[in-house]
């Protein structure tokens, strides 16, 4: 185990790291927000850590934890309002926080579509709505208010099909790349 967060310019040159906080165990996934600040998912703790630019620790958001629910964050994406969303992968959940770290709302999946299915990763898009990589090989759609859209994919390795789609980022053209960790490819839409 080596948990950090390194940093990189935009030649892949690595600039620093730090470590990823006392109570960082396994960090999963990192947002910066438009000041700079570093916000790291860590799966083992089920916790937000927040940082400096420089890696100074700043705040820790730990989610309720019981003995028998441990939550397992991986992905993590900020809002322009400085809202913070997270997927919970064991318990099948996104959450949106507000930028202080105080619980707003929980997203759900209609019953006619299912559930979440181990939610990977999220990603706002670039018109605010929040795509979820999930584990039943698709992508799930919601507006920032945790309203459920749309989905689409299904298993299967034909384009616009998914395999354990673990990650998902826009570009500045609003493309999307879709991460597929059995497929061992990136789909772009």
């Amino acid at each position: 185990d080596n948990p950090r967060v390194d940093i990189f310019d935009e030649n892949n040159n690595k600039n620093s790291s730090f470590e990823s906080g006392s109570v960082g165990q396994g960090p999963a996934d990192v947002a910066i927000d438009k000041f700079g600040k570093i916000y790291v998912t860590d799966f083992k703790t089920g916790s937000i850590q927040i940082f400096d630019s420089s890696g100074i620790l700043l705040n820790t958001i730990i989610l309720p934890h019981t003995k028998d629910m441990a939550v397992n964050l991986t992905g993590i994406d900020l809002d322009d309002l400085g809202n913070i969303y997270v997927s919970d992968y064991r318990n099948g959940k996104i959450i949106k926080f507000d930028s202080f770290g105080n619980f707003l709302l929980e997203f759900f999946v209609p019953s006619e579509i299912g559930t979440f299915h181990k939610p990977t990763n999220l990603s706002i898009g670039p018109n605010g709505f929040v795509f979820v990589t999930d584990n039943s090989d698709r992508l799930l759609v919601f507006d920032s208010f945790g309203n459920f859209q749309f989905s689409f994919g299904q298993s299967g390795e034909a384009p616009g099909n998914f395999s354990d789609p673990h990650g998902i980022a826009f570009d500045n053209f609003g493309l999307a790349y879709v991460v597929e960790y059995s497929n061992n490819r990136v789909q772009i839409f």
